[in-house]
Order: C-alpha cells, then structure tokens, then sequence
C-alpha cells in the first residue's frame, strides 16, 4: 500500500497528458475548447422525523434548494417501518395522522420535482429498531413478527429478544436492534422493499444506509452459525472461544477465520448484489448508492462492508 500514492500518480498523469481524458489540441498547438464537465452531486439527507409532516418536508424543500443543493435524500425507511404507503412495513410512529391520507414521500417528491431537486430514497436497511425495551406499537412491525431474524452477539446477546436482561447495546457501541444479512428471507424482504418503493415511486435514486454489521462481535446468531456450520463444519463461536483461552492463539486457526470473515462479508455482498439485481430488472435507470465506513480496512473486518468491491465490480453508482 505504501506505493499507491506514486502509483496514483503516475495514473492521474496519464490520464492527463497521454489517455483518454487528455484534452485535446488544435493543430495549431492552442487547446481546443474544453468540454463541459458532469453536473456536480450535491445532496443532503432529509430525516425520517421531518418526513413525518407536510411541514417539515416543506422546510427541507426550500432548504435544499436555497442552499444550492440539486438533490435530496429523503429516509424512506428508518426502523423497519415506512415514509411511504407500504403493504411490507407499518407507517412511522411518528407520521402526522391528523393528515389523513398523507403519503410523505409522495408528498416530498411533489415538492422536489417542482424545485428542480433529484430525489433519492434514504432506505436504512439492516438496523431495524431502536434498543428500548418497548416493542414497536406495530403487530406488523418485523420484531414482533420475525424476532429470529435478527443478529446475534459472540457473547450470547439475542437482538430479537425482548428482554436484553439489562445490556445497554448504545454503551457497546451498537445503534440497535440489527436484522441479519444470513438470513434469506431478511434479504428477499429487503428486496421486495426497495422493489416496492421504486415501482410506486418516481424516484432517481436507492441509497442504503446500515448496510453492514454493527461490529465484529455480530452475527453470530442462530441462523447465521447453522448456516456457516452447513458449508465449512465447524462453529464459528469456537473461534471466539479460542482466541480467548489461556495464550490467546490468535494464529493458531488463521484460515478458519479467514473463512468465517469472507463468508460474514459475502452476506451483506449478497444482500447488495440482489437489490442491484432487482433494480436492473424494474428500474435500471435507478441510480443505487450506499453510506459507508470511510476506512475501508475497518469497513471490511470490523463491518463485513467491502464497498472497494461494490464499486469496481460496477454494483453501486456511488
């Protein structure tokens, strides 16, 4: 890595002088007129909470626009529920009812079309509720009706369990309660959610947030381990074991890890993979992007997020 810099370098001098983006000369040796460069991206994030009424969208709107954004991120999808008229997800708890039949994102892309704004639905995928010990008000709502299709901590903490006996998942550097990407039925919803959103609305653009895992110590639920065990024969969670016993042999099992780190990564690969798929097939004229860790090292070991890879293999825009 320490010669990227140089090779960067040299890459952007080709580029310059000698291929294809080199600009081109008259004969004369005069540079010709030169091309007009894409339109910059300049987009801000819009809440789910200031999706939640026709004001608060309106706010965003006249925001955006003054401030000389051309587009908007509007979170469709914050806790598994939706901004949205949805037949997979309950509304926002916090959506003003008082509106009756208000449709935020409907509502938002109104607007936004109106003040010349891209729209861009902000869908928070794998992080599904927040770590109350109050349950989503929603029988709908997938804690309540699909508690087994959440994570797993390495030290035994079940996030689709109600009762979390007294952990607090903000103090251990966890945002909430995390759908598993092991878990095919999770990953088929999560298509079927973005496939809803962009059939029934004009939108430009999916960007996914929370596509990843909270840190290493997840996934190891349930699911996910008896899925790992049925393709390379051993438990994962001995691996934790291991490294925790007297001597630390962190060495001693280096290809199992490396196995139980690839596959980790694979599933939420997967997870990207499908929903470009489905794009591709109903919308491709969609643009598809993803909030990321900015180290992609940590991204890739502490998150199972190989966004380097989504992005050379042409699976995400940007």
């Amino acid at each position: 890595l320490d010669g990227l810099p140089f090779l960067f370098f040299w890459i952007c001098l080709w580029t310059t002088v000698w291929g294809p983006g080199a600009a081109p000369v008259a004969a004369t040796g005069a540079p010709a007129a030169k091309e007009a460069s894409p339109a910059e991206f300049r987009g801000i994030w819009v809440v789910r909470s200031t999706m939640a009424s026709a004001e608060g969208i309106t706010r965003a709107v006249t925001l955006a626009r003054r401030a000389n954004f051309n587009a908007v991120l509007l979170q469709v999808r914050g806790r598994a529920d939706a901004y949205y008229t949805s037949r997979l997800a309950p509304p926002g708890e916090d959506v003003d009812e008082a509106e009756n039949g208000f449709d935020p994102l409907e509502h938002a892309i109104k607007e936004c079309r109106e003040a010349g704004l891209e729209v861009h639905a902000w869908v928070n995928l794998f992080l599904a509720w927040n770590p109350t010990q109050r349950r989503p008000r929603s029988p709908d709502h997938l804690l309540n009706r699909h508690p087994e299709w959440f994570m797993g901590s390495s030290d035994g903490i079940d996030m689709g369990r109600m009762d979390l006996d007294g952990v607090d998942l903000v103090r251990r550097g966890v945002e909430g309660r995390y759908l598993s990407p092991a878990v095919p039925e999770v990953r088929e919803h999560l298509v079927d959610v973005v496939a809803e959103i962009v059939r029934g609305y004009d939108v430009d653009g999916v960007h996914l947030d929370y596509v990843r895992y909270p840190n290493r110590h997840y996934d190891f639920g349930l699911l996910s381990r008896a899925a790992f065990v049925r393709q390379y024969r051993f438990d994962p969670l001995s691996l934790v074991s291991d490294s925790a016993g007297a001597g630390d042999p962190e060495g001693d099992r280096i290809w199992e890890r490396v196995q139980w780190q690839r596959w980790r990564t694979q599933q939420v690969n997967r997870q990207v993979e499908a929903i470009r798929a489905a794009l591709d097939r109903s919308a491709p004229w969609v643009k598809l992007s993803a909030a990321v860790k900015p180290d992609f090292k940590a991204a890739y070991y502490e998150n199972g997020q190989d966004w380097i890879g989504w992005i050379n293999r042409g699976i995400v825009d940007f």
